[in-house]
């Protein structure tokens, strides 16, 4: 049964993902809440997961390399400067001033480049928890959403508010 299921899901990727994301919508709140109430259990089996999965981590990594180097690159240190001067050298998402992250509003996965309006300053923790989740789907069910820090953002990277 197994390998019929693996074997399926092989040849039917796309109508099994649009499955899982419809699935994932209809329970989009308890899957928020489940995260929200083991973010330390999720953390410590990721780290797990890696230390046990050393050669698939570095073939992610190596991957995720390889598509950051075909996408655009144009972001200039002096744009970096006047984007975190922008967002007052603190996380654009929780507004704390610790050591600061570039963060990929489009992520990497999503064809997200290194651009003035697509990078933003992240802390480390929020930065990890976006991971390749889209903004919109993300930040209004992160513990730190406010509204005002979502229009300054939007506003900054171009987008019209409704």
């Amino acid at each position: 049964m197994r390998a019929y299921k693996k074997e399926y899901v092989k040849n039917n990727r796309e109508k099994v993902l649009a499955g899982e994301r419809e699935y994932f919508y209809r329970n989009k709140e308890a899957f928020i809440q489940y995260r929200r109430d083991n973010v330390k259990r999720i953390a410590e089996y990721n780290k797990m997961w890696r230390e046990n999965n050393v050669e698939k981590t570095r073939m992610y990594n190596r991957r995720r390399n390889l598509k950051m180097k075909s996408l655009p690159n144009t972001l200039t240190e002096e744009e970096w400067q006047n984007t975190l001067k922008e967002f007052n050298y603190s996380c654009v998402y929780c507004g704390e001033q610790s050591e600061l992250e570039r963060d990929h509003f489009v992520p990497v996965s999503k064809d997200g480049g290194n651009t003035v309006d697509n990078i933003l300053p992240a802390c480390k923790k929020c930065n990890q928890s976006k991971w390749n989740y889209d903004f919109f789907d993300w930040y209004p069910t992160y513990e730190f959403y406010n509204e005002d820090r979502e229009i300054h953002i939007l506003d900054y990277l171009g987008y019209e508010l409704n």
